[in-house]
């Protein structure tokens, strides 16, 4: 009974070398686990940082965009026969054009059929 009794209690009360085991594991898997958090973290908000950077440069990119449509428009607005000529630019006398063969039209007319 004795020795029972004696099994039961070094069982019931462990070692001090298991216990330092065990509780240098717990803080070394804390240490990992925040380690983890903190480099996550970290990780979303230079993410939404970079979101709202590329957002920026997109409205000043469409921004100057129509800025350069307005002025395009304008211009082309100013342009007539008689500024043309003050560039040096003329009417063309031969105009040359490009006709497609209509033997794609003839297959497809019969199709229809």
């Amino acid at each position: 009974m004795k020795n029972t009794i004696a099994t039961m209690q070094t069982l019931a009360t462990p070692q001090q070398s298991t216990v330092r085991t065990l509780v240098l594991a717990g803080f070394a898997t804390l240490a990992v686990l925040m380690a983890f958090y903190v480099y996550f973290v970290g990780n979303i908000v230079f993410d939404v940082i970079a979101r709202r950077e590329a957002e920026s440069s997109i409205k000043l990119a469409q921004s100057s965009l129509s800025t350069m449509q307005v002025e395009y428009f304008n211009e082309s607005r100013s342009l007539t026969l008689e500024s043309a000529s003050e560039l040096g630019l003329r009417e063309s006398q031969t105009t040359a054009y490009v006709v497609r063969p209509q033997a794609e039209v003839v297959g497809m007319a019969e199709s229809v059929r």
